[in-house]
């Protein structure tokens, strides 16, 4: 059973269970993914964690709002642009970053 922390372990756990599932599986590719609220804490792993952590071999974000958590809860959030456009990646992430958006209609 897992006892979980709260949010601020979130990023620690997520490591630590790719980290399992590499030991489970050598050699296999890792993508990890979230959609809407799974997003928008990827979206703070994917800059923050990842280029630390090295855990994962890709990202699939999907339907991110347009925040992303502070790391450091001290720190505001990254806010989405003007135009509602989610909070940008570092434009040179450490693996590939497959982001898909649901646009309005």
């Amino acid at each position: 059973m897992l006892d979980h922390p709260g949010d601020d372990f979130s990023y620690d756990i997520f490591s630590q269970a790719g980290m399992a599932i590499r030991e489970l599986f050598p050699g296999a590719r890792l993508i990890a993914a979230g959609m809407s609220l799974g997003a928008y804490m990827l979206t703070t792993y994917i800059n923050e964690v990842d280029p630390i952590a090295q855990v994962y071999d890709g990202f699939l974000p999907h339907c991110r709002i347009g925040i992303a958590p502070a790391l450091v809860p001290s720190r505001r959030p990254a806010t989405a642009g003007l135009d509602g456009t989610p909070v940008p990646f570092h434009a040179d992430p450490r693996v590939p970053v497959l982001a898909l958006v649901r646009r309005p209609m």
